[in-house]
Protein backbone atom coordinates (compact mmCIF):
# COMPACT_ATOMS: atom_id res chain seq x y z
CA UNK A 1 0.00 0.00 0.00
CA UNK A 2 1.52 3.82 -0.95
CA UNK A 3 1.60 6.42 1.74
CA UNK A 4 0.15 9.76 0.28
CA UNK A 5 2.74 11.22 1.96
CA UNK A 6 5.35 9.78 0.18
CA UNK A 7 3.24 10.37 -2.94
CA UNK A 8 3.00 14.08 -2.34
CA UNK A 9 6.68 14.20 -2.15
CA UNK A 10 7.74 12.55 -5.11
CA UNK A 11 5.35 14.56 -7.17
CA UNK A 12 6.76 17.26 -5.89
CA UNK A 13 10.42 15.96 -6.90
CA UNK A 14 9.39 15.52 -9.64
CA UNK A 15 7.67 18.61 -10.63
CA UNK A 16 10.44 20.39 -8.82
CA UNK A 17 13.46 18.04 -11.23
CA UNK A 18 11.03 19.11 -14.57
CA UNK A 19 11.28 22.51 -13.87
CA UNK A 20 14.72 22.49 -13.42
CA UNK A 21 15.30 20.80 -16.97
CA UNK A 22 13.27 23.14 -18.77
CA UNK A 23 14.77 26.00 -17.38
CA UNK A 24 18.56 24.64 -17.49
CA UNK A 25 18.47 22.41 -20.40
CA UNK A 26 19.93 19.54 -18.49
CA UNK A 27 19.84 16.87 -15.76
CA UNK A 28 21.13 18.21 -12.43
CA UNK A 29 23.66 16.70 -10.72
CA UNK A 30 23.22 14.91 -7.61
CA UNK A 31 24.80 17.96 -5.27
CA UNK A 32 21.94 19.95 -7.07
CA UNK A 33 18.76 17.70 -6.55
CA UNK A 34 19.94 17.95 -3.02
CA UNK A 35 20.14 21.55 -3.15
CA UNK A 36 16.61 21.19 -4.88
CA UNK A 37 14.92 18.95 -2.58
CA UNK A 38 16.19 20.64 0.32
CA UNK A 39 17.50 16.86 1.60
CA UNK A 40 21.11 16.24 2.96
CA UNK A 41 21.86 12.74 1.66
CA UNK A 42 22.78 11.34 -1.60
CA UNK A 43 21.21 8.14 -0.63
CA UNK A 44 17.78 9.87 -0.67
CA UNK A 45 18.19 10.97 -4.33
CA UNK A 46 19.48 7.70 -5.18
CA UNK A 47 15.89 6.46 -3.77
CA UNK A 48 13.85 9.03 -5.76
CA UNK A 49 16.16 7.85 -9.05
CA UNK A 50 15.21 4.25 -8.27
CA UNK A 51 11.32 4.90 -8.79
CA UNK A 52 11.77 7.39 -11.43
CA UNK A 53 13.88 4.61 -13.41
CA UNK A 54 10.83 1.47 -12.06
CA UNK A 55 8.15 4.20 -13.35
CA UNK A 56 9.76 5.06 -16.86
CA UNK A 57 10.14 8.56 -16.18
CA UNK A 58 13.97 8.11 -16.69
CA UNK A 59 16.28 5.63 -18.02
CA UNK A 60 20.13 5.39 -17.36
CA UNK A 61 22.21 5.32 -20.61
CA UNK A 62 26.14 5.31 -20.33
CA UNK A 63 26.02 6.25 -16.50
CA UNK A 64 23.98 9.46 -17.40
CA UNK A 65 20.44 9.44 -16.37
CA UNK A 66 17.81 10.61 -19.24
CA UNK A 67 14.47 12.18 -18.86
CA UNK A 68 11.79 9.92 -20.80
CA UNK A 69 9.10 11.76 -23.08
CA UNK A 70 6.15 10.16 -20.47
CA UNK A 71 7.75 12.71 -17.42
CA UNK A 72 6.13 15.31 -19.99
CA UNK A 73 2.75 13.47 -20.75
CA UNK A 74 -0.12 15.45 -19.36
CA UNK A 75 -3.97 14.04 -18.22
CA UNK A 76 -6.18 13.86 -20.64
CA UNK A 77 -9.81 14.31 -18.93
CA UNK A 78 -13.39 13.27 -19.69
CA UNK A 79 -15.26 14.88 -22.79
CA UNK A 80 -17.30 18.37 -22.36
CA UNK A 81 -19.74 19.25 -24.54
CA UNK A 82 -18.92 22.85 -25.93
CA UNK A 83 -21.85 25.45 -25.48
CA UNK A 84 -23.68 23.69 -22.94
CA UNK A 85 -23.19 24.67 -19.12
CA UNK A 86 -21.37 21.24 -17.95
CA UNK A 87 -20.00 19.72 -14.40
CA UNK A 88 -16.25 18.53 -14.63
CA UNK A 89 -15.28 15.24 -13.23
CA UNK A 90 -12.08 14.39 -12.26
CA UNK A 91 -12.19 11.48 -14.08
CA UNK A 92 -8.46 11.06 -16.24
CA UNK A 93 -9.16 9.11 -19.33
CA UNK A 94 -5.61 8.49 -20.03
CA UNK A 95 -2.06 10.08 -20.20
CA UNK A 96 -1.18 11.91 -23.55
CA UNK A 97 2.28 13.08 -24.64
CA UNK A 98 2.16 16.57 -26.14
CA UNK A 99 4.87 16.13 -28.76
CA UNK A 100 2.34 12.79 -30.26
CA UNK A 101 0.00 15.22 -30.96
CA UNK A 102 0.93 18.58 -31.62
CA UNK A 103 4.26 17.50 -33.32
CA UNK A 104 3.94 15.84 -36.68
CA UNK A 105 7.52 16.12 -38.40
CA UNK A 106 9.88 17.03 -35.87
CA UNK A 107 12.74 17.18 -38.39
CA UNK A 108 11.14 20.34 -40.22
CA UNK A 109 9.19 21.82 -37.67
CA UNK A 110 10.23 24.13 -34.40
CA UNK A 111 8.96 26.39 -32.06
CA UNK A 112 9.44 30.09 -32.27
CA UNK A 113 7.70 33.13 -29.63
CA UNK A 114 5.88 35.86 -30.88
CA UNK A 115 7.10 39.31 -30.19
CA UNK A 116 5.77 42.82 -31.35
CA UNK A 117 1.68 43.58 -31.60
CA UNK A 118 1.34 43.52 -35.36
CA UNK A 119 -0.46 40.27 -35.24
CA UNK A 120 -2.83 41.02 -32.42
CA UNK A 121 -5.87 41.58 -35.08
CA UNK A 122 -5.01 37.73 -35.88
CA UNK A 123 -4.78 36.54 -32.33
CA UNK A 124 -1.35 36.06 -32.28
CA UNK A 125 -0.21 38.19 -28.79
CA UNK A 126 3.09 38.28 -27.36
CA UNK A 127 4.55 35.67 -25.26
CA UNK A 128 2.51 32.89 -27.38
CA UNK A 129 4.60 29.96 -29.02
CA UNK A 130 4.05 28.90 -32.26
CA UNK A 131 4.79 25.63 -34.10
CA UNK A 132 6.21 26.09 -37.61
CA UNK A 133 6.57 23.55 -40.24
CA UNK A 134 9.00 24.95 -42.81
CA UNK A 135 8.46 21.72 -45.16
CA UNK A 136 4.70 23.01 -45.44
CA UNK A 137 3.38 24.73 -48.63
CA UNK A 138 1.43 27.72 -48.15
CA UNK A 139 -1.64 27.79 -49.17
CA UNK A 140 -4.42 30.87 -49.19
CA UNK A 141 -5.21 32.15 -45.96
CA UNK A 142 -2.00 29.99 -43.74
CA UNK A 143 -0.16 32.25 -41.96
CA UNK A 144 3.54 32.23 -42.75
CA UNK A 145 6.93 33.54 -41.39
CA UNK A 146 9.20 34.94 -44.31
CA UNK A 147 13.04 35.97 -44.91
CA UNK A 148 12.72 38.89 -47.16
CA UNK A 149 15.55 41.28 -47.86
CA UNK A 150 17.55 40.11 -44.75
CA UNK A 151 14.26 40.37 -42.66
Amino acid sequence: MSDPKRESIYEERKAALKAFFQENGYFPSFSEMMHLFAVKTKSSITLFLEKMLAQGELIRKQGKYILTDTLFNLNMYESVDAGYPTVMRDEIKYRVNVQDVLVTNPLSQFLVKVAGESMIEAGLIPGDILIVDRKKVPRLGDMVIAYVDDE
